[in-house]
């Protein structure tokens, strides 16, 4: 590997887990490189602590047992649009804003959840870059508390769905147990 790429590799893994620090501005892109669509700007790397000590703040009030706690649905939904919003990360802020949202329906369930959103958002990425984008410039959010929580009740579906076929999927080899060749096992 090139000394360059091993300072740069250095430096990244360096950064992981770290708030970002570059100056240049944290946009949200979707589209090809040659025709980006610029969906929103995120705060400046200074004011990244400050945004996440005030989002901190934020979810504990919210929590069930906090000051102010909000309904489930829409806890989920404003966390998740809040972090993506401040951006705080180079990377993978889109995975820990749904964690974040799964968190808060578990917290204010009391149980872990089981729930594909994840998967229902990346099925229909352009919808929720759409959402967002119409949803981060102000602080009217009903429409992506609208389209969030609909979201989530997809994902429920969408799991529930995927449940039923692997009991369904187990039921049926469990009847051919025996009757499958080494090949056939392979392939299930």
């Amino acid at each position: 590997m090139p000394v360059c790429a091993q300072k740069f590799l250095k430096k990244d893994l360096l950064d992981i887990g770290l708030y970002r620090r570059h100056e240049d501005p944290m946009q949200v892109v979707s589209g090809s490189l040659e025709k980006p669509k610029i969906h929103f700007e995120a705060p400046p790397s200074s004011s990244v602590k400050k945004e996440m000590d005030a989002f901190i703040r934020w979810w504990k009030n919210s929590s069930p047992e906090g000051k102010k706690p909000l309904p489930t649905l829409i806890r989920a939904g404003i966390a998740h649009l809040y972090f993506i919003c401040i951006h705080p990360f180079e990377d993978g802020n889109g995975r820990i804003a749904r964690a974040l949202a799964e968190k808060s329906l578990a917290e204010c369930q009391g149980r872990p959840t089981l729930i594909a959103l994840s998967q229902v958002i990346k099925r229909k990425r352009k919808v929720y870059y759409e959402a967002l984008e119409s949803n981060n410039k102000n602080n009217e959010i009903t429409d992506w508390l609208i389209y969030f929580s609909e979201t989530i009740l997809e994902a429920m579906d969408y799991t529930l769905a995927m449940i039923d076929f692997l009991i369904m999927k187990t039921k049926l080899y469990d009847s051919l147990r025996g009757e499958l060749n080494d090949r056939q096992v392979k392939f299930t």
